[in-house]
């Protein structure tokens, strides 16, 4: 933010599958200071159950592989999907563009 201030959009990613709780960040000052001085979105990157995560991870998985992978089963596709279709929201929230996996 020193360095580019507001010459480039700013999008903030809250990693749900790192940290469930940003509380701490949300009740700052210095940061509600920042987000609201440059206009910054923030998005909630959604959480992949960590089998599903892990998985994916160790065979170099693309997400439309992943969606089809027989090892996951029902459960573990529908998680996936359900991913898929949590980050989509995210980025469409912001109006990041990306190719979705149909």
């Amino acid at each position: 933010m020193n360095t580019y201030g507001d010459k480039i959009p700013h999008i903030l990613v809250r990693n749900l599958g790192l940290c469930d709780d940003w509380e701490h960040l949300d009740s700052d000052s210095n940061y509600q200071n920042i987000v609201n001085k440059y206009q910054i979105k923030v998005i909630d990157f959604p959480k992949l159950a960590y089998r599903e995560r892990n998985i994916i991870d160790q065979n170099r998985l693309t997400f439309a592989e992943a969606r089809e992978y027989k090892e996951f089963g029902i459960i573990g596709k529908q998680r996936i999907v359900n991913f898929l279709k949590l980050a989509y929201g995210a980025f469409e929230k912001v109006g990041i563009w990306y190719e979705k996996v149909e």
